[in-house]
């Protein structure tokens, strides 16, 4: 229960929190609460703090500004100001390197790149895993036990011809080593997919734009089998995993091949024109995607060599990895996969068989369409389509497993990492988002029936007998598994993860430690036939009490039976008695309404209430005395309710008038009010529009500025970085506080947005200005909400049951917790909370646990270990309960070994 006590004091001059109990006014409260450990925690931590060269380096908060957190960075010393969103908490143990990321104990960009870049550099390991998913790094070397791959040879032929030439031989060479595989015996069988991967160069052409169309489609192939599918399991096995949000780049599929305003149906619409023209197409894509968040015109692009260009003459195509921008010169011929009837009939009559058979009629042509006028030869782009929208069904029944492949450095130089650029990759290639989803899920899992099958060869009789479930279920019992580090669902136990490594490792030991496992598991199950044997005779008892109880309630009936029977009998005079007693309520209600009236009406009517309430009673007594016949008694009764009636009705009328006064102000206030309250509401949800829209660009020209910056940085002197509009890749890195809150701070008597953490604490403690102090007071507070939602956000849920600052009921509204039932912070045990508000921070915090010393924290010493919350943004004031007095937390504190806080007396 919580409960609350305020009080005010009233003060002239403003002594430190430590010396002033009741400057403004105080609030006290009790709840129960989650336990924590016990032990100082303070906001030096090693996290990873982003850098424009490495991608990310180890630092140490060090301070808690207005909008960010201030870290020194560890390699050079130097102290910035970075945003909380960008900052990620990192392992302590430098030197550790492993094969899955999901080992780790942070799962973060920071922790994967460092991860990837220490096994590249020092162990020349070129392959990193986060679950089935492969991270391949090029070394650009010669990697022993490994055969490099040759590039690719062959460039796109101008010439019809070559181009039918290489494409059918192609498909001749792959028909002919089909034939030679045995594949009809076969049910299962291993495929490798191997793409060019995004392309952006200063000249972009229709290579590029089939080619990133295909990392589009295959992105949201990603997506769906990696995050969707993979939430959705967790959904449907009912584990209760909180969904992560990623971004979905549908919208650029739409772009591509939306049917009538897709830019491959204008492409194809435009080769089917008397005169074709690159331009026209380029007009049409413009208009018939205006407005579209994808698309844009070559003078929005952040490389000078684009934004020279016409309207008409490019297309600027926000793809999922970034902003590139397409020369439509030359898309209209290189889409062209025609070839003349003439060049057709020279090649089947070529004397080389090989030939010959490449260009053979087929016996049904499926090559071209008729119409009314024409031929229609299916183009490049919709052959590549269709061919795609395959590959991409045949994918989606198929167990997929995943290989990033990154470029550690644009010199292609061996053994060398460019942390920015990997990381960028990584980005693009949508591991921020399996990170989290790793981080807070469940990688691993195994069906029970699996799991049974896996390890019962290896285990005794006593226990390879047993059920699937209960064969699982007992092993994690035995094997002592902490209940966080696995889930059962309906089908499947899942893991977090590196836990079923450790499952695995506890389970295949050497013999005399399976023969503690077997002992183990037969006492744990006579313990669970005990219980069984328990409840039996339990469920006996319950049912000898059982029956006893129901012969009371035969019992009680027969009372009740009897005691209706005499009330049947005296009917009629209990229901005129009953009458009576109403009667003498609506006297109470009469009184109730002369008390409203005036001076002069009081007085007049004061006199015949009294009378008649003194009749009604009178005659209550008579009824119930029986002194009175019942026909007598029902004709007073009729009188004295005429005479009520009419005395209720003449007060009533008086007081209309009046009343009807009152409401009619009431509802004016109440429109006024609602008036405000709409105008607000407007106002807020198009703030909030223009935040959201804002935060999407931002976001959007930083990966162009990345985007934009690599490129530059590759190809030197052929392109130029407009840098001053370009927002480089270190602008994230930087402090960026929102407009409204800057605002709002210049527009406020003091602009503590440059202050430090411990000058805001040290001003609080010793200031006398009223003004200073109440403004610090609310800055302080506000950063440690700041950063305590940065350090949730990153916490592992250990360190979440650690980190309980205010109880999970008072956070949540709830009124009580129920005994024994685990909590968010899965500790599962209970205790009791106090605070001391002084006006709406928190000035005195006491804890009690039922496995620890209690722990006492006081403002201006304990800060970052109590709630940070100001009073009115907890439910606090809303509790109803029992109240706890001054003396009473002062009596708790002082039993506890607090100090006495000394009074302050102006």
């Amino acid at each position: 229960m919580t409960t609350i006590r305020r009080s005010a004091n009233r003060a002239q001059k403003m002594p430190s929190d430590a010396q002033r109990p009741g400057n403004l006014h105080e609030h006290l409260a009790r709840m129960e609460m989650v336990g924590r450990p016990q032990g100082g925690i303070g906001f030096e931590r090693l996290v990873w703090a982003p850098d424009p060269v490495h991608g990310y380096v180890l630092g140490d908060i060090v301070d808690i500004r207005s909008d960010s957190l201030s870290i020194t960075r560890r390699n050079d010393g130097k102290t910035v100001e970075v945003r909380a969103d960008d900052v990620f908490p990192a392992d302590a143990s430098k030197d550790t390197t492993v094969d899955d990321n999901c080992a780790l104990m942070y799962l973060n960009e920071g922790s994967l790149l460092e991860n990837s870049r220490r096994r590249f550099i020092n162990k020349h390991h070129i392959y990193t895993y986060v679950a089935n998913i492969l991270i391949s790094i090029n070394p650009y070397a010669d990697v022993p036990d490994l055969v490099p791959l040759k590039p690719a040879e062959a460039s796109a032929a101008r010439d019809a011809l070559a181009k039918a030439i290489y494409s059918r031989l192609f498909d001749w060479i792959v028909a002919t080593i089909n034939k030679s595989i045995p594949f009809t015996n076969s049910h299962n069988y291993i495929g490798v997919l191997d793409i060019a991967g995004f392309e952006y160069f200063t000249i972009n052409s229709f290579e590029q734009f089939c080619i990133n169309y295909c990392n589009e489609k295959l992105q949201n192939f990603f997506n769906e089998r990696i995050l969707k599918e993979e939430q959705e399991l967790y959904a449907k096995e009912g584990l209760g995993v909180d969904r992560i949000e990623f971004a979905d780049n549908q919208d650029c599929i739409d772009l591509f091949e939306k049917k009538g305003s897709g830019m491959l149906d204008l492409l194809d619409e435009e080769m089917r024109l008397p005169k074709p023209l690159s331009a026209h197409f380029t007009q049409n894509v413009h208009q018939a995607n205006q407005k579209h968040f994808r698309l844009d015109t070559p003078r929005k692009s952040l490389l000078k060599e684009h934004r020279g260009m016409r309207d008409e003459d490019g297309l600027l195509v926000r793809h999922f990895a970034g902003t590139v921008c397409y020369q439509t010169a030359g898309f209209l011929e290189k889409n062209n996969d025609a070839l003349h009837a003439s060049l057709e009939a020279v090649m089947e009559m070529s004397e080389m068989p090989v030939m010959k058979l490449l260009f053979a009629p087929p016996a049904t042509s499926e090559a071209t369409v008729p119409s009314r006028t024409r031929l229609i030869v299916p183009s490049v782009g919709s052959k590549f389509r269709s061919q795609l929208a395959q590959l991409i069904e045949k994918l989606a029944l198929t167990g997929t497993h995943f290989v990033r492949c990154v470029k550690p450095n644009a010199t292609m130089s061996p053994w060398k990492f460019d942390g920015a650029a990997v990381l960028g990759q990584l980005r693009c290639a949508g591991m921020g988002a399996v990170l989290r989803l790793m981080h807070s899920g469940y990688p691993s899992r195994t069906g029970f029936k699996e799991l049974y099958d896996m390890y019962s060869a290896v285990l005794p009789p006593e226990l390879a007998r047993l059920d699937p479930r209960l064969f699982c279920k007992c092993l994690f019992r035995v094997l002592g598994l902490n209940t966080t580090d696995f889930k059962f669902g309906l089908t499947k136990v899942f893991f977090r993860p590196a836990k079923f490594a450790e499952f695995d490792q506890l389970l295949r030991q050497d013999p005399a430690a399976m023969a503690i496992l077997v002992s183990k598991v037969k006492k744990w199950l006579i313990g669970v036939r005990w219980r069984k044997a328990q409840y039996g005779a339990w469920s006996v008892i319950k049912l000898k009490n059982k029956i006893v109880w129901r012969g009371d309630q035969l019992r009680t009936i027969q009372r009740y039976a009897r005691g209706y029977l005499t009330r049947q009998k005296l009917l009629p005079r209990l229901s005129l008695y009953r009458k009576i007693v109403a009667l003498k309520k609506r006297g109470a209600e009469m009184q109730s309404i002369v008390e409203k009236l005036g001076p002069n009406s009081k007085d007049g009517w004061g006199k015949e209430v009294d009378s008649t309430q003194q009749n009604i009673i009178q005659l209550l007594y008579q009824c119930k005395k029986r002194e009175m016949e019942l026909d007598a008694c029902a004709k007073n009764y009729e009188e004295c309710l005429r005479r009520v009636d009419k005395i209720i009705n003449a007060l009533r009328e008086e007081n209309e008038n009046r009343r009807r006064e009152m409401e009619e102000e009431r509802q004016r206030a109440e429109k006024t009010a609602m008036d405000e309250m709409k105008k607000r509401a407007v106002r807020e949800e198009q703030e909030r529009m223009d935040a959201l829209m804002a935060a999407r660009m931002e976001e959007q020209e930083r990966l162009d500025g990345q985007l934009a910056g690599r490129l530059a940085a590759e190809k030197g002197g052929d392109a130029t970085l407009i840098q001053q509009q370009i927002t480089s890749a270190s602008s994230s890195y930087s402090s960026s506080t929102s407009s409204g809150n800057n605002n709002d701070r210049r527009n406020s008597k003091y602009d503590l947005s440059s202050w430090k953490y411990a000058e805001l604490r040290d001003t609080i403690n010793t200031s006398n200005d009223m003004d200073l102090l109440l403004a610090c007071k609310e800055e302080f507070h506000r950063r440690l909400r700041y950063f305590n939602a940065w350090k949730q956000k990153n916490q592992t849920d250990k360190e979440k049951a650690e980190d309980a600052r205010l109880p999970f009921n008072a956070r949540c509204g709830q009124k009580t917790i129920p005994a024994g039932e685990n909590t968010e912070y899965g500790s599962g045990q209970q205790g009791m909370w106090y605070g001391h508000f002084n006006g709406q921070w928190v000035q005195r915090q006491i804890e009690l646990h039922p496995d620890r010393q209690p722990l006492l924290f006081i403002a201006g010493r304990d800060d970052l270990q109590m709630c940070e919350l100001p009073l009115d943004q907890t439910p606090l004031p809303l509790k109803k309960g029992a109240e706890i007095l001054e003396h009473e937390f002062e009596t708790v504190w002082a039993h506890l070994g607090g100090q006495p806080m000394p009074r302050w007396n102006p």
